[in-house]
C-alpha cells in the first residue's frame, strides 16, 4: 500500500523536501481534520519509512517510495522521495483518505464498493479517471489488482491523490 510514481522511478533520487518543511505542510494540510484522523509520520529516507511503519527489512518498498499505510491509525511519508509542496499534498491525499479514510467512511458498504471496482478492473470500464487509476496501479503494484480488497484500495487512493472526481469516489466521501 505504498506510493511510487512509476515515471519517476527510473530517474535518480531527488533530495526531497526538507523536515521542517514536510511539519508545516503537515500543519497546513490537516488543520481541519477531525479527531479520527490519522497521525502523519515523517520519515526522512525509505530506511526510517520502514522502521516507523514496521515493513520487514526485505520487503519490496523500493527507496522510491513516497508513503504508506499498515493499517495503523497512522500514515507514513518519505521525505526523501517526495520533492515539492504538491506531491506531499498528494501522497497525504493518497495514504490519509485512499487507504486510512476508506476504512472508516465506507463501512458496512465496502463489499459492494469492492465488487464495483473488481468488475472496472477486469472489464476496463468505468469513468475516464477510474480508468487512469486503474492504469496508474497496473503500472506502479500490479500485484494489487490481483486482491480484490488491495485493488479497491489501492485504485481509489489514486483517485483521491489525484483529486479526481469520480462516482466511486463520491460514494466514498458522500
Amino acid at each position: 500500500a505504498w506510493v511510487r510514481d512509476p515515471v519517476r522511478t527510473s530517474r535518480p533520487a531527488a533530495q526531497g523536501i526538507a523536515l521542517d518543511q514536510a511539519q508545516r505542510l503537515t500543519q497546513r494540510f490537516t488543520k481541519g481534520w477531525g479527531p479520527e484522523a490519522p497521525r502523519v509520520v515523517l520519515a526522512r529516507n525509505s530506511d526510517e519509512l520502514r522502521q516507523a511503519a514496521g515493513i520487514a527489512a526485505g520487503a519490496d518498498v523500493g527507496n522510491r517510495a513516497e508513503g504508506t499505510w499498515n493499517g495503523q491509525p497512522a500514515v507514513f511519508l518519505n521525505l526523501s522521495a517526495i520533492d515539492s509542496s504538491a506531491r506531499f499534498r498528494q501522497v497525504l491525499a493518497h495514504e490519509a483518505l485512499g487507504h486510512y479514510g476508506v476504512d472508516k467512511a465506507v463501512g458496512e458498504d465496502w463489499g459492494a464498493l469492492e465488487a464495483a471496482i473488481g468488475r472496472h478492473v477486469r472489464e476496463g470500464s468505468g469513468s475516464s479517471s477510474v480508468r487512469a487509476a486503474i492504469a496508474h496501479v497496473h503500472r506502479s503494484q500490479p500485484a494489487a489488482l490481483d486482491d480484490p480488497g488491495a485493488a479497491a484500495r489501492e485504485v481509489l487512493a489514486v483517485d483521491a491523490e489525484q483529486g479526481a472526481r469520480s462516482g466511486l469516489l463520491d460514494r466514498v466521501v458522500a
